[in-house]
């Protein structure tokens, strides 16, 4: 896949989201994630998929957060939760990095903690919704930069 150029990415950004989801129709390209929304609805972001898979259950191995300063400045973080909205993979301590490193934003197929944080920082979080319950313990991270689903789009 060729790299966007900034310029481009900006160009994007500006657009409104029916005008992009109208395009992506006339080509034939899914690419509505379905359930998923910006948990403001001033939150905007265009940028290159960081993305991350968990796994459904926990097994010993890595901990929720181990990819977050992986993620380079300018990416989106594309997270596969596979919809679950019982226990969270992103919070806080996450989007306090996540706006340090200059990430883009994040994704989340799933739910989020620490909405707060992420409205005082103004850092784009879109998810199905936000809960309390950590994914500590829960999930388990499985691998990033490989291809998932998110709201049904690959």
């Amino acid at each position: 896949m060729t790299p966007v150029s900034a310029e481009v990415l900006s160009e994007l950004a500006a657009l409104e989201t029916p005008s992009i989801s109208d395009a992506l129709d006339r080509l034939g390209i899914p690419g509505q994630c379905h359930g998923i929304m910006p948990l403001d609805r001033g939150f905007r972001m265009a940028g290159p998929a960081f993305t991350v898979k968990y796994a459904d259950e926990y097994v010993e191995g890595g901990s929720v957060g181990d990819f977050v300063d992986d993620i380079a400045p300018g990416e989106v973080a594309v997270i596969a939760n596979h919809g679950r909205l019982d226990v969270t993979v992103w919070g806080d301590l996450m989007t306090i990095l996540a706006r340090r490193n200059r990430v883009a934003g994040t994704v989340i197929d799933g739910v989020c903690r620490d909405l707060r944080r992420a409205l005082e920082l103004d850092y784009p979080l879109f998810a199905r919704g936000n809960w309390m319950r950590t994914g500590k313990d829960r999930v388990r991270f499985e691998a990033a930069r490989v291809p998932v689903h998110i709201g049904g789009v690959l």
